[in-house]
C-alpha cells in the first residue's frame, strides 16, 4: 500500500484528528487497488512536558475510489465508534504514548514511546 498526504488538526478541547490518504491493493496480482482517507479522532491528555497520551475515539473513511461505497459513505458519513467498541469489549479503551520534539516553529517530530 501507500500512504499520501497526512494532516493532523490539535483542538483545544483535547481532541486530536489524524487524516491519511491510503492505497491498498485488493489482491495480489489484480491492478485494481482501494483509496481513501481514513479519519481517526482520538482524545489526548498531556502527561509530560514533551508526552503526550492517546485514546482512540472514533475512526471513518471519506473519498473512497470504490464503486457503490464512495456514494453511500458520502451520503451516510459513518463513524465506527473504536473507542467504545473497546470499552464494551476490554473495559477501557488502550492508551498510546507519543513524545513530540519541535525542530522550529513549522516542524515536529511525533514518535510513539515503546
Amino acid at each position: 500500500g501507500k500512504v499520501g498526504r497526512v494532516k493532523q488538526l490539535i483542538s483545544e478541547d483535547g481532541f486530536f484528528t489524524s487524516e491519511v490518504e491510503l492505497e491498498a491493493g485488493l489482491m495480489p496480482g489484480m491492478p485494481f487497488s482501494a483509496k481513501g482517507t481514513v479519519i481517526t479522532k482520538a482524545k489526548f491528555e498531556i502527561v509530560g512536558e514533551d508526552q503526550w497520551d492517546l485514546f482512540i475515539q472514533t475512526t471513518q473513511v471519506k473519498n473512497s475510489n470504490v464503486p457503490f461505497l464512495d456514494q453511500l459513505l458520502d451520503d451516510f458519513p459513518v463513524e465506527l465508534p473504536v473507542g467504545d467498541l473497546y470499552n464494551m469489549a476490554r473495559g477501557s479503551v488502550p492508551g498510546f504514548s507519543f513524545k513530540t520534539s519541535y525542530v522550529d516553529d513549522t516542524l515536529r517530530i511525533t514518535r510513539d514511546v515503546d
